[in-house]
């Protein structure tokens, strides 16, 4: 019951990350992805495999009330059960592997995934290639009247799922390496290290196996096995959950926000400023505190909300994006000295990254820490931006020099830039490593 419920699960995960491109996410299946989903299809194999173990071929049962016919049958089931746990345990590691390639810009987070990708691929082909070696001729796994030899059964199985367990704790330590080297909120960084850590159940499970493997070659296999064949489906099951999670819990944080609120950017044409004259015509530079007559004092409104999922993954700021920033006059209203920024048709409402950390006493400038997801709205004046924190929702002005825009300046096309590259640089990451100033 519990390997078929956890199998419910897992159909569920696969078919979320499989159907983005139905629910308005215009997302390309990536490889990780088809890895999965093959993974998944031959999981139910050893699920099923399991489950006509126990009814049909005496599992659970002392081998003694066991019939001799059924007896070869169970024998069988074990070294088919070892061909498919090893064979989907072997594709999740390299899925989770090419998503921590895909997600992580650092050389040495994508050399380590390739390694250990690697060596996954070949432990893969040894674990399956020792069950047809193991015993000469190969029926005497099976049939006791069969003359041969085998090796040591229990010493094999324990040095190749040592080796994937070293495995597993190397795909669970390189994310968390380079997630807790960045340079964000720490609650950032303990989410991020949660969902890519996940895995960390199926390596317990992969522990429990470890120790149940030595009953399954017992004279009483077919009760003992029961237990291994439970923590073998279980675990492939769980894995495919695990692997999954990264992806799904981004599409997650995208409904929700998207459910929040559905703000159109050009309304910043509401938005207000104090400005005074000097800082309207003001150069590139970017203004200090302590220059006189820069106040700005920015009016949030409560529609204020982002549909811009937290996983995008943002590309250098490219010069040639903010030309239509350009287009923005500052006019006066009825009060004198409040202007207001009113953008060009088609406004300005870019992804952006905070390239290093922003700082002021000022309330109506937001503060950025560096590798912090934003949402720039438009440009009301040269060297400032309009922004929005993607977690509060804050509305306020940053520097221009301090954030890397996406270089899109059509929000459907910057929608799609967004959900296309799925989970990649989480809250920057890989993007913030050689800042551009």
């Amino acid at each position: 019951m519990l390997n078929w419920t956890l199998t419910v699960f897992a159909f569920l995960a696969v078919v979320i990350i499989h159907c983005r491109k139905f629910s308005g996410m215009s997302v390309p299946i990536r490889a990780d992805d088809i890895l999965i989903l093959v993974s998944f299809i031959v999981g139910i194999g050893l699920v099923s495999l399991s489950t006509w173990a126990i009814l049909d071929e005496g599992q659970g049962e002392h081998q003694q009330s066991v019939p001799e016919s059924q007896l070869e049958r169970a024998a069988k089931s074990i070294l088919v059960a070892e061909a498919i746990w090893t064979l989907v345990t072997g594709l999740l590691r390299i899925a989770a592997c090419l998503l921590i390639h895909s997600i992580f810009s650092f050389p040495t987070a994508r050399r380590s995934a390739i390694v250990i990708m690697v060596l996954s691929a070949g432990l893969a082909v040894a674990s399956i290639v020792q069950i047809f070696l193991i015993c000469k001729p190969f029926a005497a796994q099976w049939d006791p009247h069969v003359l041969g030899s085998c090796g040591d059964q229990i010493a094999s199985f324990m040095a190749l799922e040592t080796i994937g367990l070293v495995l597993d704790l190397g795909i669970l330590l390189v994310p968390a390496k380079y997630i807790m080297g960045l340079q964000m909120s720490m609650r950032r960084k303990i989410q991020l290290v949660l969902v890519f850590n996940v895995g960390a159940v199926v390596f317990i499970i992969t522990g429990l196996r470890m120790a149940a493997l030595r009953s399954a070659v017992s004279p009483d296999f077919t009760y003992s096995q029961s237990y291994l064949s439970l923590l073998s489906a279980s675990g492939c099951m769980t894995g495919i959950i695990c692997c999954a999670s990264p992806t799904i819990s981004g599409i997650v944080q995208r409904v929700v926000q998207n459910r929040r609120s559905r703000w159109t950017p050009n309304r910043a044409a509401g938005l207000q400023f104090n400005v005074s004259e000097p800082t309207a015509r003001d150069t590139r530079t970017q203004p200090s505190p302590s220059e006189g007559g820069s106040d700005h004092d920015v009016e949030k409104g409560s529609d204020s909300s982002t549909d811009v999922e937290e996983g995008e993954h943002i590309s250098p700021r490219d010069d040639e994006s903010t030309d239509e920033c350009e287009e923005i006059s500052l006019q006066d209203d009825e009060s004198g000295g409040q202007k207001t920024a009113i953008p060009s048709e088609g406004g300005v409402h870019l992804g952006a990254v905070a390239l290093l950390d922003f700082h002021d006493e000022d309330k109506n400038k937001m503060s950025l820490v560096k590798g912090q997801q934003v949402w720039i709205h438009y440009r009301p004046e040269q060297g400032w931006l309009v922004a929005q924190n993607l977690e509060t929702d804050e509305i306020g002005l940053v520097p221009e020099r301090s954030v890397g825009l996406s270089g899109y300046d059509d929000r459907s096309r910057a929608e799609r830039a967004v959900v296309s590259l799925d989970l990649q640089c989480r809250a920057g990451l890989g993007r913030t490593e050689s800042p551009h100033h």
